[in-house]
Parts: C-alpha cells; structure tokens; sequence
C-alpha cells in the first residue's frame, strides 16, 4: 500500500523518498525532499476512508484543527510548517524533517535512569509545554507519550504530531473528542468525563518521569505504585513529586508548569528566584517602513560638498566675486512673519425682544356629563280607588239610616270612618319625588 506514494510529488515541489517506520494505524509519513530548496522535509498522508464516512469526518476533524495549530507555533521544540495538500484520497501535512531518536527507544534500551537524567529531560519538555499552554486560548497537548518525544543528534528534545492537541475552552465541561494513550493520560480524559487542561498534560510528565525511574511501564497496572515502594535509593522528593503529578484528582495535582518548576528547582537545589521567565509566544514580524525625515536645516546642508558651475569666459569666479554678486547662492529660507490678526469684533449689542402679550387663556368648561331624564311621579291610583269606594259605600250606608238612628253612635263611627278614608285618599294622591 504504501509502495503507490514512493516518488510521487505533490504541489509540484515535495517528493516522497521512502517511509518512516513506526506511525500509528491511520497515518503515514515519509521522508521527502523539497525540490526548490534541496531539503530534506517530513510528509504526513493521512489515507481517506471511503467505506467508513464517520472515521473520515473525524480524521478531516483532526487534520484541520492541526493545521490551525500548526500554522499559528514557532519554537525550537516543535515542528515548523511548511505546506498542506489535501484530495479526495488524502490529506498531506507537510513539515520540516528533524532525524531525532525517539523516547521509547531509549526505554527500550536501558531499564532505569537516574535522577540527574530524569531532571534533565523534565527540565527540557516543560519549557515546551510552557510554550503551549501559555497561548491565547492555552493549547493542551493531551497526547504526550514515549513516542511522541524525540531527541536529536545534539540532544535537544522537541514533539511530534498535533492531532490529538485542543484549545482550552473554558465554558466546556468536557472534551468533544476523547483521545488517550493508556496509562500515559488521566482517568477524567481517558473516560471523557471532563476537560483536559494544564494539570493532564503533567500527568503525562509525572507518568513517563515514574517509568524512566522505575523502569516499569504504567500501562502494566492500574494502581500506580510510589518509586520510593520499586527504588529505595532515589529521593523521597522524587516519590513526592510523582505522586502529586499522577494524582487521580485534578485539584490535587500541580496546576501549572511554573507550579512543577518550584519543586524541580528544589531538587537542584537552586533558589526559586533564579526560576526564568515564562516563555511568551513571539508576536508576528512586522514590515519594516521607511523613516520619513523632514529636513529643517538650512540649504546646503551642513558638511555637504557645494559643487559650482564653472565661470563663464569672462566672468569671474566665484571666489573673487564681490558679496553683492555671491548673494545669488541660495540661502536659508526665511519665514514670513505672521500675518496680524484681525482686530477682535466688538460684543453684539444685545437684541432686545419686545415682550409679547399673553392673551388669557379661556379654558373651556368641562363637559358636563348628561342627567338622567326626570322620571314621572308614580301615583299610587289604586289603592286611593279602592279608598273612595269605600267612602262612598260608607257614606251610602250613613245616609240610608232612618232619621230615628241618626244620632246613634253608629251614624257618628261612620261618619269618623268617612273622614279618616278621605285622608287617608288625600295622601295617597299626593306625588311622591324621586
């Protein structure tokens, strides 16, 4: 498979010479050369999965969150970008190529090292990380391993690959992707249940610091033992230090490389104060423009050569010419003296504005709202009927009397009955207001 991309180039400029033994399962890389400049530069072809679309857009995920790091890093221990290419069969990511001997090789080859080589490769990678997760937003490398970790020929400690690394997000909870090498990365990335910052990238230190020690891999347990418990002859503060680093609890372990520093500096034995700065990222190079200079001297100016006409047959020289004859040289231009200013304008005389006549203001009366119609006085006409019937039955009875009874004392009841009646009609009759 990989025989097809010997040879090729791509961007017409990048030619693929042979493979690099040792990627990982969904890329290549091969040493090529750069045919304008003669060098020597590293491809990555990332093969394009057409049977599996879901693994395509994840692996189109990566490579261009890498390109958007890459493009944007510039320090000694990382790869320089140089170009990309990507097609309907591959994306390309092109770099510089550094020859460099990786870490695991030299696990491989000796079992355990010692402390003052242990500090010398801790001191080499936090400058590295420090690079990164000083940016804007922090870059978290979340990847960091044995093979990701190379050394070149002078000894100098530089990383590999990007596509594993993330911007920190601090309105996330957790990463989108999940990415992690066993044993090299913390519980909270490897199970996913929360965001990958500072503190996991220096697990990863505390791990690979624990297996160059040790000598054991910390992929054979899940328990980490403590180095003091495998190498009773290396410090208690290693014991600490490694410890706190791979603790399963983020809050517990060392929350910045500047944080690590303190206690590696503790184990040289150096003052914190000397501790140096951290490593800021390089502004972006700036176009140089010319300087615009005004000139103020007089003409010539002071210490130029003045080079003269030759005198005309006849004419004298320079040298000999009478003052008023020499004043034709230019001289310094002299100002004119500013023009005098106009004399101020006497104060407007102030206008005065003849009161007007305020007329008074007639309000008008306010709408009276509209009274209900008078309503008719109810008469109460029937029980003043029924009251006249009755005085006049009783009336008709008094009169219907024999003369013999009428001075009985029935004549005089009725009589007193028919003029209480009629009161009693009178009042009934009167109007009664509402």
């Amino acid at each position: 498979m990989t025989s097809k991309y010997i040879n090729k180039i791509y961007l017409d400029r990048y030619k693929v010479l042979e493979e690099i033994q040792g990627t990982n399962d969904y890329e290549l890389s091969f040493k090529g050369k750069d045919l304008q400049t003669d060098k020597t530069v590293l491809l990555r072809i990332i093969p394009i999965d057409k049977e599996h679309p879901e693994l395509r857009e994840q692996s189109q995920h990566f490579i261009f969150k890498e390109l958007g790091l890459l493009q944007r890093l510039h320090h000694e221990g990382l790869p320089t970008f140089l170009d990309s290419f990507n097609s309907k069969e591959e994306n390309v990511i092109i770099t510089e190529y550094r020859e460099g001997l990786p870490l695991i090789e030299k696990l491989k080859t000796k079992a355990q090292f010692s402390e003052q080589e242990t500090l010398d490769f801790i001191e080499k990678l936090l400058p590295i990380l420090q690079y990164l997760h000083n940016q804007t937003p922090p870059i978290i490398y979340r990847d960091l391993q044995p093979n990701s970790i190379f050394f070149d020929k002078n000894g100098h400690l530089f990383l590999t690959k990007y596509e594993a690394a993330r911007t920190y997000k601090a309105d996330k909870i957790k990463d989108t992707v999940v990415v992690s090498t066993r044993g090299y990365n913390p519980p909270e990335q490897a199970l996913g249940k929360g965001q990958s910052d500072a503190r996991s990238d220096l697990y990863s230190v505390g791990m690979i610091a624990f297996q160059m020690l040790t000598g054991k891999d910390p992929t054979a347990s899940l328990i980490l033992p403590k180095v003091s418990d495998i190498r009773a002859d290396v410090s208690s503060v290693w014991t600490t230090l490694v410890s706190k680093a791979t603790n399963i609890k983020p809050d517990k372990r060392y929350t910045s490389v500047e944080d690590l520093l303190i206690d590696i500096y503790r184990i040289k034995g150096v003052s914190v104060e000397s501790m140096p700065k951290p490593a800021t990222p390089a502004p972006m190079p700036q176009r140089p423009t010319a300087p615009v200079t005004v000139q103020t001297s007089s003409f010539p100016p002071q210490g130029a050569a003045v080079h003269q006409r030759p005198p005309m047959p006849g004419q004298q020289p320079a040298a000999q010419r009478p003052a008023a004859a020499q004043a034709a040289v230019p001289q310094p231009m002299q100002q004119r003296p500013a023009a005098p200013q106009a004399p101020a304008q006497p104060p407007a005389m102030p206008v005065q504005q003849r009161p007007v006549p305020q007329q008074p203001v007639q309000q008008r009366p306010a709408p009276s709202r509209p009274q209900p119609p008078p309503q008719k006085n109810k008469q109460s006409w029937l029980p003043a009927l029924i009251t006249i019937i009755i005085i006049a039955g009783l009336g008709y009875l008094g009169l219907s009397l024999e003369p013999v009874q009428a001075n009985s004392n029935l004549q005089i009841v009725l009589i007193v009955a028919v003029i209480l009646m009629a009161l009693a009609a009178v009042l009934m009759l009167r109007p009664k207001n509402q």
